[in-house]
């Protein structure tokens, strides 16, 4: 199965940041929905944002504990090409859905979320884009700037072969290259750790971060 893609920059929240993500690399973006997240859009900003990728790179609708209707309803609305999940939820409520295909995110920390995952991968089969392993933080869904647990995935447990493994957590300039050689991920996934606020992506460091990741090119 080919991963959804290599490099996304997650949490966009500008229009010119759409454009410098694409010149430095980035095959995809990730457009957050969370309400509580500090880099959250409306869904007018999050139409723009889509229309303005234009399918130049692929876009991802990052949701948290939606319902089926609310998840349908947004995509209908938006037109994504994948809804990244990062809440806590059943997949059997996505078993029918009219949706692109997910990506689930999961703060792997113990044998225990191999159970989530093959729950997930007998739901959804071949609708399952991959899963998107982050750090766990009690509070926030994703963009904490804390590292995942890479040595939990070394080697890749059982329930994560033969699907894409996207790495995020903490990832940024500094350290993307090591992650990559450590966990050898199919994809990686960057937020805070390439901007200069929260929601500010920085050009110079979503460029530095696709030359540090340039393993994926070899």
């Amino acid at each position: 199965m080919q991963p959804p893609f290599r490099i996304k920059f997650c949490g966009i929240t500008r229009l010119e940041d759409i454009d410098n993500a694409i010149e430095c690399g980035a095959d995809a973006v990730g457009i957050n929905l969370y309400p509580l997240s500090p880099r959250s859009v409306g869904l007018e900003k999050a139409r723009a944002i889509v229309e303005r990728a234009n399918q130049r790179c692929k876009t991802i609708g990052v949701m948290v504990n939606p319902t089926r209707d609310e998840a349908e309803s947004v995509f209908a609305c938006l037109g994504f090409d994948y809804l990244q999940l990062h809440g806590d939820e059943d997949p059997a409520t996505f078993e029918l859905a009219t949706l692109p295909p997910i990506l689930k995110a999961i703060a792997w920390r113990s044998e225990e979320d191999s159970k989530v995952a093959l729950r997930w991968r007998n739901a959804r089969g071949i609708h399952l884009a991959g899963f998107l392993v982050d750090a766990y933080d009690p509070n926030l869904r994703g963009g904490s700037g804390k590292l995942a647990r890479w040595d939990l995935l070394q080697p890749r447990p059982p329930s994560l072969i033969g699907i894409p493994l996207i790495l995020a957590g903490g990832l940024q300039p500094e350290n993307v290259a090591q992650a990559i050689e450590s966990v050898k991920p199919d994809g990686v996934d960057a937020a805070s750790g390439i901007e200069s606020a929260p929601g500010i992506k920085s050009k110079e460091r979503m460029l530095a971060f696709q030359i540090a990741a340039s393993p994926f090119g070899s």
